[in-house]
Protein backbone atom coordinates (compact mmCIF):
# COMPACT_ATOMS: atom_id res chain seq x y z
CA UNK A 1 0.00 0.00 0.00
CA UNK A 2 1.36 3.17 -1.42
CA UNK A 3 1.81 7.02 1.42
CA UNK A 4 -1.27 7.69 -1.26
CA UNK A 5 -3.43 4.93 -0.35
CA UNK A 6 -2.58 5.46 3.27
CA UNK A 7 -3.84 9.01 3.19
CA UNK A 8 -7.27 8.83 1.10
CA UNK A 9 -7.92 5.89 3.08
CA UNK A 10 -7.46 7.96 6.75
CA UNK A 11 -9.35 10.61 4.69
CA UNK A 12 -12.01 8.48 3.74
CA UNK A 13 -12.66 6.72 6.56
CA UNK A 14 -14.73 9.88 8.68
CA UNK A 15 -16.44 10.85 5.52
CA UNK A 16 -18.09 7.15 5.19
CA UNK A 17 -18.52 6.79 9.09
CA UNK A 18 -20.36 10.44 8.83
CA UNK A 19 -22.68 9.56 6.34
CA UNK A 20 -23.08 5.89 7.67
CA UNK A 21 -24.10 7.74 10.94
CA UNK A 22 -26.48 10.16 8.88
CA UNK A 23 -28.27 7.42 7.02
CA UNK A 24 -28.40 5.38 10.49
CA UNK A 25 -30.22 8.75 12.02
CA UNK A 26 -32.67 9.00 8.82
CA UNK A 27 -33.85 5.44 9.86
CA UNK A 28 -34.09 6.00 13.24
CA UNK A 29 -36.47 8.59 12.60
CA UNK A 30 -38.24 5.95 9.73
CA UNK A 31 -38.80 3.52 12.30
CA UNK A 32 -40.87 6.37 14.23
CA UNK A 33 -42.33 7.82 11.55
CA UNK A 34 -44.70 5.22 8.78
CA UNK A 35 -43.79 7.23 5.68
CA UNK A 36 -39.83 7.21 6.09
CA UNK A 37 -38.05 3.88 5.45
CA UNK A 38 -35.78 2.15 8.13
CA UNK A 39 -34.68 -0.74 6.38
CA UNK A 40 -33.03 0.84 3.42
CA UNK A 41 -31.35 3.79 4.90
CA UNK A 42 -30.10 1.41 7.25
CA UNK A 43 -28.81 -0.55 4.65
CA UNK A 44 -26.95 1.99 3.00
CA UNK A 45 -25.75 2.82 6.73
CA UNK A 46 -24.37 -0.42 7.22
CA UNK A 47 -22.08 -0.39 3.77
CA UNK A 48 -20.55 2.77 4.65
CA UNK A 49 -20.03 1.94 8.28
CA UNK A 50 -18.26 -1.55 6.50
CA UNK A 51 -16.28 0.94 4.53
CA UNK A 52 -15.03 3.29 7.32
CA UNK A 53 -14.45 -0.06 9.52
CA UNK A 54 -16.96 1.29 11.81
CA UNK A 55 -18.01 -1.55 14.55
CA UNK A 56 -21.47 -0.45 14.43
CA UNK A 57 -21.81 -2.29 11.15
CA UNK A 58 -21.86 -5.46 13.20
CA UNK A 59 -24.17 -4.23 15.72
CA UNK A 60 -26.49 -3.44 12.88
CA UNK A 61 -25.78 -6.86 12.02
CA UNK A 62 -27.08 -8.10 15.36
CA UNK A 63 -29.79 -5.88 15.62
CA UNK A 64 -33.05 -7.45 17.25
CA UNK A 65 -35.53 -6.24 15.18
CA UNK A 66 -33.81 -5.27 11.76
CA UNK A 67 -30.22 -7.47 11.86
CA UNK A 68 -31.92 -11.14 10.22
CA UNK A 69 -33.71 -8.60 7.25
CA UNK A 70 -30.40 -6.45 6.80
CA UNK A 71 -28.01 -9.69 6.71
CA UNK A 72 -30.07 -11.62 4.32
CA UNK A 73 -29.92 -8.30 2.44
CA UNK A 74 -25.89 -8.29 2.62
CA UNK A 75 -25.45 -11.66 1.49
CA UNK A 76 -28.60 -13.06 -0.56
CA UNK A 77 -29.93 -9.42 -2.13
CA UNK A 78 -33.30 -10.88 -0.77
CA UNK A 79 -36.42 -9.28 0.48
CA UNK A 80 -38.93 -10.74 2.24
CA UNK A 81 -42.67 -10.32 0.63
CA UNK A 82 -43.71 -8.71 3.54
CA UNK A 83 -40.68 -6.37 3.19
CA UNK A 84 -41.71 -5.68 -0.86
CA UNK A 85 -45.37 -4.83 0.31
CA UNK A 86 -44.33 -2.76 3.19
CA UNK A 87 -41.81 -0.39 0.72
CA UNK A 88 -44.60 -0.66 -2.05
CA UNK A 89 -46.89 0.95 0.44
CA UNK A 90 -44.42 3.47 1.38
CA UNK A 91 -43.66 4.27 -2.30
CA UNK A 92 -47.30 5.06 -3.14
CA UNK A 93 -47.81 7.03 0.02
CA UNK A 94 -44.47 9.05 -1.29
CA UNK A 95 -46.04 9.50 -5.06
CA UNK A 96 -49.54 10.09 -3.52
CA UNK A 97 -47.85 13.28 -1.35
CA UNK A 98 -46.33 14.33 -4.75
CA UNK A 99 -49.40 14.96 -6.48
CA UNK A 100 -49.67 18.75 -5.04
CA UNK A 101 -46.02 19.30 -6.23
CA UNK A 102 -47.26 18.77 -9.81
CA UNK A 103 -49.29 22.19 -9.90
CA UNK A 104 -45.70 24.02 -8.39
CA UNK A 105 -42.86 22.24 -10.12
CA UNK A 106 -43.79 19.40 -12.87
CA UNK A 107 -40.39 18.62 -12.90
CA UNK A 108 -39.68 17.76 -9.50
CA UNK A 109 -43.01 15.76 -9.45
CA UNK A 110 -41.84 14.03 -12.40
CA UNK A 111 -38.30 13.41 -10.91
CA UNK A 112 -39.66 12.27 -7.58
CA UNK A 113 -41.88 9.59 -9.63
CA UNK A 114 -39.07 8.55 -11.66
CA UNK A 115 -36.87 7.79 -8.65
CA UNK A 116 -39.57 6.32 -6.60
CA UNK A 117 -40.62 4.00 -10.23
CA UNK A 118 -36.74 2.86 -10.21
CA UNK A 119 -36.78 1.52 -6.83
CA UNK A 120 -39.85 -0.03 -7.05
CA UNK A 121 -38.92 -1.74 -10.13
CA UNK A 122 -35.52 -2.66 -8.01
CA UNK A 123 -37.39 -4.21 -4.51
CA UNK A 124 -39.87 -5.99 -7.16
CA UNK A 125 -36.92 -7.86 -8.52
CA UNK A 126 -35.28 -8.97 -5.47
CA UNK A 127 -35.64 -12.20 -5.20
CA UNK A 128 -37.34 -13.70 -1.85
CA UNK A 129 -35.38 -15.49 0.58
CA UNK A 130 -34.96 -18.92 1.28
CA UNK A 131 -38.18 -20.12 3.56
CA UNK A 132 -36.13 -22.42 5.26
CA UNK A 133 -33.89 -19.42 6.07
CA UNK A 134 -36.13 -16.90 6.85
CA UNK A 135 -38.02 -19.37 9.75
CA UNK A 136 -34.49 -20.42 11.12
CA UNK A 137 -34.52 -16.43 11.82
CA UNK A 138 -37.44 -16.20 13.31
CA UNK A 139 -39.63 -15.24 10.86
CA UNK A 140 -42.74 -16.72 9.40
CA UNK A 141 -42.47 -17.31 5.88
CA UNK A 142 -44.88 -13.93 5.43
CA UNK A 143 -42.00 -12.12 6.90
CA UNK A 144 -44.41 -11.73 10.24
CA UNK A 145 -41.98 -12.07 13.50
CA UNK A 146 -42.72 -15.74 15.13
CA UNK A 147 -42.14 -16.55 18.50
CA UNK A 148 -39.01 -18.95 18.71
CA UNK A 149 -38.98 -21.51 20.93
CA UNK A 150 -37.21 -21.62 24.19
CA UNK A 151 -33.92 -23.01 24.30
Amino acid sequence: MTDHDRIGSRTARPLWRGLGLFLFALGAVGAVLPLLPTTVFWILALVCFGKAGDARAERLLNHPRFGATLRRFMEEGSLTRAAKLSAFIGMSAGAAALLPVMALSPAVASCGWLVLALSAAYVGTRPEPNPAAVLANGLHANGRLRALPEP
